[in-house]
Parts: C-alpha cells; structure tokens; sequence
C-alpha cells in the first residue's frame, strides 16, 4: 500500500512540473486590441462581501479611488512614483499612466509568493521575494500601451497576471 502512495504522488509532482514548464510564456506585447479581447474572455471574481474596494494612499495621506492612481509627483526631481502590490494574480493598481519622457519609479511588494514585474520594453525584469519592497526604476522614453507581467511563476493564474502602462 505505502508504494502505491509513493507512486501517486511522484505522479502529481510529475503533473504539477509538467504543467509549469509547458506553460506559454510571452513572446511579445499584444496590440491594445488584443489585450481588450484578452480581458473580455478572462473571468473575473467579485470580491467577497466582507472585502471593500482596494484604494491606494498618497504620501499626504488622503485616499483616493483604485484602478488609476494618481502618481506622486515630485517637480524638483521629475520622478512619478507609484507604490504597486503584486499578489496571486493581479498587479495593484492594473493601469499607470505616464506622459513621454517621465522618470518612472515602481516601489512593488509581494504580499504572497514570489513574483516577477517585467515591462521588456523598457528593460524591467525584476524578482519580488514575498513581504520585500523593491524599487524599479525607468524613464518612459516611448508612447504607447505596454503590458505589465508577472515573470516569475506563482500559480496555476500565473499567465492571466498581467497589468498595463499607458504611455502618453
């Protein structure tokens, strides 16, 4: 009985290897209505009655409404600063918006497991070990729509983690 429970479970490990390493990983960034079309098919959950609506805080300390913050701008160095949670399977907030030329700072923390925040376009491919702020710096030398994704596999929704910066 005892080799019939080892074979079962080299059979499920087997399975759960095989599946992440077949899993697609992304060649490149979709066109704005790919990405739409992506977004109507994939399934969404509403939040449990307990669970409010996610808001960010700026440093001031007011709230203000989820899913486009508003960056913190600081004049003198030009920086817009964004502070983004990543957690199985979504990216808080989804949307950040920048204008061309701006000097973009990410302050990403994993509130679960590791996770990657990759934007290929801008050479951003950074870990997140669980529970660690990390800081991801670029300049958004280019307009356009740019998907954020998860690099790091995290799960079985690890493909559907994705967010988007918006280039203006």
């Amino acid at each position: 009985m005892k080799k019939i429970w080892i074979g079962i479970v080299i059979v499920i490990i087997a399975g759960v290897a095989a599946y992440a390493f077949w899993q697609p990983q992304p060649q490149h960034t979709p066109s704005p209505t790919a990405l739409n079309a992506m977004i109507e098919e994939t399934p969404t959950a509403s939040p449990a009655p307990s669970e409010a609506p996610l808001a960010s805080i700026e440093p001031s300390g007011t709230a203000m409404p989820s899913p486009t913050p508003k960056p913190t701008d600081t004049p003198q160095t030009g920086i817009k600063e964004f502070t983004v949670t990543a957690r199985q399977f979504s990216f808080e907030p989804g949307t950040i918006r920048v204008n061309v030329g701006d000097r973009v700072k990410l302050r990403v923390t994993s509130i679960d497991v590791e996770h990657g925040l990759a934007i290929p376009e801008f050479s951003v491919n950074e870990q997140l070990p669980p529970n660690t702020e990390r800081v991801v710096e670029f300049t958004a030398d280019k307009a356009g729509t740019f998907t954020i994704f998860c690099s790091v596999f995290c799960g079985s929704g690890h493909g559907s983690m994705r967010g988007t910066l918006i280039v203006e």
